[in-house]
């Protein structure tokens, strides 16, 4: 969303909405999260498919602009599938997992 509207009054008020655009940047983004095994604790936790889940999730997002000064809106209720597993739990030498889902 970029571009400049001359305003036309003292009172004047522009709203753009960012929902879509930051429901696609979180999502891109959550997808990346990883923890690799660190100091031989055999745990690596990862988001699954796809990390954010958007059709589940609300994110909107707004910036105003009044008199030159801008604002910032947003609310976030965000659905995230995670997997973690641990390499040294099975007698076998293969990993246990599992997977989970955090809401925030």
């Amino acid at each position: 969303a970029t571009g400049t509207v001359a305003p036309t009054g003292s009172s004047y008020l522009a709203e753009t909405d960012l929902s879509h655009w930051a429901g696609a940047w979180l999502q891109a983004e959550v997808a990346k999260l990883r923890r690799p095994t660190e100091g031989g604790d055999g745990v690596t936790v990862c988001m699954r498919d796809g990390g954010l889940q958007l059709d589940s999730s609300e994110v909107h997002a707004s910036v105003q602009q009044k008199r030159g000064r801008r604002a910032l809106y947003y609310d976030l209720t965000l659905v995230l599938n995670w997997r973690a597993s641990h390499s040294g739990a099975a007698k076998d030498g293969t990993a246990d997992e599992m997977d989970g889902v955090f809401k925030l």
